[in-house]
């Protein structure tokens, strides 16, 4: 459980760090960088730990549908407009 949240935040904070230096031109502060990694990662595990108290966890094999299945729900509605 707790394995996926620190290998997607570790994965994903720097990347949106960087697209964040790449859209402004320049290279984060340190102590900005530091914190915003900080507040993220107590954010993620806050809402992670809220859904799982509320949802109950969930066993691997109990996913019915993929991402795929999401877009294909989702083309079929913008077809329909």
């Amino acid at each position: 459980l707790w394995s996926y949240l620190l290998r997607s935040w570790a994965v994903c904070i720097p990347v949106g760090l960087a697209i964040r230096g790449a859209a402004t031109q320049h290279v984060p502060p340190a102590p900005f960088a530091v914190i915003s990694m900080l507040t993220t990662l107590f954010l993620l595990a806050s809402w992670r730990s809220a859904y799982f108290t509320v949802a109950g966890p969930t066993v691997e094999g109990d996913r019915g549908a993929g991402l795929f299945d999401g877009l294909k729900m989702i083309l079929t509605l913008v077809r329909r407009w």
